[in-house]
């Protein structure tokens, strides 16, 4: 379009120039000091105008030649930015085949470029890091780059994520803080620092903000559960002789929590520190009440025979009648009778249990038993086979 409208600006003027000579029969005098010069006006108009070509084209050639490095510089720019992206390209594609090696060489070959350096930096640590290269991690994050905004708050991201991965939680905090700081409700920044206060053991900081998360939909929910249950084990194990605050805890733990053993177990060993057994024991035969389970039979029976064991050892067996291959339980109750002197029904339950599920603490146990009977050779296969399943097996 451009050169159609030259060809129509040079007929144009062509066609005026034409005319005006034809119009116009004059002559064009030029006098020099020892020169007289007379050309035809016609004349004079197409040497005017080769003039003005000539000068046109020698100041366009001009202007290319002082403009010819900006242009190979650019030139030269826009090739390696082409084969940067294309590397991007090729390093992301391998990312997320999960050809962490290969995704890891094509980054390192993106980053020097101002315009994919950031996201190059930021693929290749997290290729390194999933080799568990963790020094070449931190060394890519470590490089230098143009990196401004959005750009900057993303590498840092990175860094953070590789500093909770490796544990490191005292440098990866006051980092996560500053990005929560510019996103309060970022879901990754959310995440990553209620694993890393996890990792640096701040078990009431874990659950303020597993309650951030679960309002802005940061974790899903198993993840979410998991971190309040881990969070809420260890405030329990931290606790005191306080038990009205373990109880203000257990009311702020939700439903579901308080049906998982490891918190109820938690709970309950809880209160028995804080001289609290009695609601120990029915937090437990509640728990027990709505879900069976092995770990909190055998707890409520320890917990127990340090009370009222014949109302223990009462419960326990009827729980037997219920359940009578738990081998667990009936390693309880083996030691509950063996404490109470009820040496047959210590030793029935004690070799029902080797018998089902036969441990290097079910064999212990009735070892232990058959010495206080002076049964010494009947113990010692049972000792023998206890160590033999403790040491693990041969090699």
């Amino acid at each position: 379009m451009r050169t159609l409208l030259w060809v129509i600006t040079l007929f144009g003027v062509a066609v005026g120039i034409t005319t005006l000579a034809q119009a116009q029969q004059g002559i064009v005098q030029l006098v020099f000091p020892s020169l007289r010069i007379e050309l035809a006006f016609s004349l004079f108009m197409l040497l005017l105008l080769a003039f003005g070509v000539a000068f046109g084209t020698l100041t366009r050639l001009v202007r290319s030649a002082l403009s010819l490095p900006r242009r190979v510089s650019a030139h030269r720019q826009a090739v390696t930015e082409r084969r940067a992206r294309s590397e991007l390209d090729a390093a992301l594609r391998a990312y997320f085949e999960n050809r962490w090696s290969r995704a890891e060489r094509h980054a390192a070959r993106a980053i020097d470029n101002p315009s994919t350096g950031v996201l190059a930096q930021i693929v290749a640590a997290r290729a390194a890091q999933a080799q568990r290269q963790y020094g070449r991690a931190e060394a890519y994050l470590d490089r230098q780059t143009s990196a401004s905004g959005d750009e900057r708050w993303m590498g840092e991201l990175a860094r953070a994520e590789l500093l909770v991965q490796r544990k490191r939680a005292a440098e990866a905090l006051p980092l996560l803080r500053r990005l929560r700081k510019r996103a309060p409700t970022h879901s990754g920044a959310l995440r990553l620092e209620t694993q890393a206060q996890l990792n640096a053991g701040q078990w009431r900081e874990v659950l303020r903000l597993a309650d951030q998360a679960a309002r802005h939909g940061a974790l899903d929910p198993a993840s979410l559960a998991q971190y309040r249950e881990t969070a809420t084990i260890g405030v329990l194990n931290e606790s005191g002789a306080d038990s009205a605050a373990i109880e203000r805890l257990w009311r702020d733990t939700t439903a579901d929590l308080k049906t998982r053993p490891p918190l109820v177990m938690a709970a309950a060993r809880a209160l028995a520190r804080a001289d609290a057994r009695e609601t120990a024991l029915t937090w437990l035969g509640d728990a027990l009440a709505n879900q069976w389970s092995s770990e909190l039979a055998v707890l409520y029976l320890e917990l127990g025979d340090d009370g009222d064991a014949a109302q223990s050892l009462q419960r326990g067996e009827a729980w037997l009648r219920q359940h009578p291959t738990d081998a667990a339980l009936l390693s309880a109750l083996g030691i509950l009778c063996r404490r109470r002197s009820l040496w047959g029904k210590a030793r029935n339950y004690l070799e029902a249990a080797v018998a089902i599920e036969p441990t290097a603490h079910a064999h212990l146990n009735l070892a232990e038993l058959l010495e206080t009977l002076g049964e010494h050779a009947a113990a010692l296969p049972h000792l023998r086979a206890a160590a033999r399943l403790a040491a693990g097996p041969a090699r």
